[in-house]
């Protein structure tokens, strides 16, 4: 009988500790949690690291240490933009467009707009391009900036039209490099801790294995896309895949509409700074360029002209030139500078392919090439007043 007392007693004052004790600690523990991830972009540098997309290379390059996967650091400054903050009353050079621009696959010393600012005697330069960022999301940037009041001296633009479906990004304001959490939502939590869990989990084989095997986990988005891009290679090297040269047509339809995208980015461009530069979007390689270079690039399209066929590097490139031209053409229309740095880098492609790891994003030497081609341009075209302001930073950064 004592026995079942003290039993029915040591269950009762256990339920009277869950209830009492545990449930409040589990609430405090949550909040405090989500307190963490409220507050970690504050109390943590906003570091950024992630693997070197390792390009379809020859065997020999990929080799080399240089070109074999890497983990990528660079940093995020306080206005959520790549690169360092402007000193008080420095010249501001901003630049503005797709995955090229932002050079998330290279270091922070290596991408275009540190060797722009580099070329300039250390003029400090806001990167607000990101990977994925086509017209509508460059738009968006430049038109959330140029309403929050902030301005520059310069503004550098280079973008490409995308014509697919809005996706996510155009239904939300621009999430600039570094905000935190990817996704809407009130808790933010429960991201940054799967996102570290499956970070440490995939960075041991062993765990990553066994997890796959039961079909726990998949391969990562990464891994999905390389996995897609080997073997449209393996077909490419296998021969006998008839290529086309045909570009898809630009009828009056597609032309309005991207000049209109055009319109859309260089009206907030223009509020936004004092100067603005377009950049036509270079282009790496067509099949007569350097020998081999057409099974470097790894994407099958169909040919517009032949569903049989697929489109070469000449196609693609045609196409990209002809939608550089037709946003130029936009751009001088509104009092917008325009250099053709893919025309710069062009003469260069037939001495080297060692300036893109794909049909447009940079290598380093590609990025410092672009780099140092952008800013003497800029030296070259922008206003006395302007131009004068840059060399006097450059030469205060020089002096001890």
């Amino acid at each position: 009988m004592t026995h079942d007392v003290t039993t029915t007693g040591f269950f009762r004052e256990l339920a009277r500790f869950l209830s009492w004790r545990t449930l409040p600690s589990l609430l405090l523990m949550a909040l405090a949690l989500e307190l963490l991830a409220r507050a970690s972009p504050f109390l943590v540098g906003k570091y950024v690291h992630q693997p070197f997309l390792r390009s379809v290379r020859r065997p020999e390059l990929l080799a080399e240490p240089e070109y074999t996967d890497r983990e990528v650091t660079f940093f995020v400054n306080e206005r959520g933009a790549r690169g360092s903050l402007s000193r008080r009353g420095a010249p501001r050079i901003a630049i503005l467009g797709s995955s090229t621009s932002a050079d998330s696959q290279l270091r922070q010393d290596e991408s275009m707009g540190e060797r722009i600012g580099a070329r300039l005697g250390g003029v400090p330069v806001d990167n607000y391009a990101s990977d994925g960022s086509f017209h509508r999301e460059t738009a968006l940037v430049l038109e959330e900036l140029a309403g929050s009041g902030e301005r520059y001296e310069v503004a550098i633009v280079m973008t490409e039209f995308h014509e697919e479906p809005a996706s996510d990004h155009e239904r939300r304001a621009f999430r600039y490099w570094g905000q935190w959490a990817p996704r809407d939502g009130w808790i933010q939590a429960d991201w940054l801790l799967s996102a570290r869990i499956e970070v440490q989990v995939r960075r041991e084989p062993r765990v990553d294995g066994i997890l796959k095997a039961f079909g726990l986990i998949g391969p990562s988005e990464q891994e999905g896309y390389w996995e897609r891009v080997r073997g449209e290679r393996e077909r490419r090297l296998s021969g006998g895949i008839p290529y086309s040269d045909a570009v898809p047509s630009f009828d009056e339809d597609r032309v309005e509409r991207i000049r209109e995208a055009a319109r859309r980015i260089f009206v907030p461009a223009r509020a936004l700074a004092d100067e603005v530069l377009f950049l036509c979007q270079p282009i790496a390689y067509d099949e007569d360029e350097l020998e081999g270079v057409s099974e470097r690039w790894c994407r099958l399209r169909p040919a517009p002209d032949d569903p049989n066929k697929v489109r070469s590097n000449r196609s693609m490139a045609l196409e990209v030139r002809e939608k550089n031209r037709l946003m130029a053409e936009v751009a001088i229309e509104m009092g917008v500078r325009v250099f053709d740095l893919d025309a710069g880098i062009r003469p260069h492609l037939k001495e080297t392919d060692d300036l893109f790891y794909d049909r447009w994003h940079f290598l380093p030497r590609g990025a410092d090439l672009a780099g140092r081609l952008v800013a003497d341009e800029l030296l070259r075209v922008v206003p006395e007043r302007i131009r004068a302001r840059i060399l006097l930073e450059s030469r205060a950064r020089r002096s001890p």
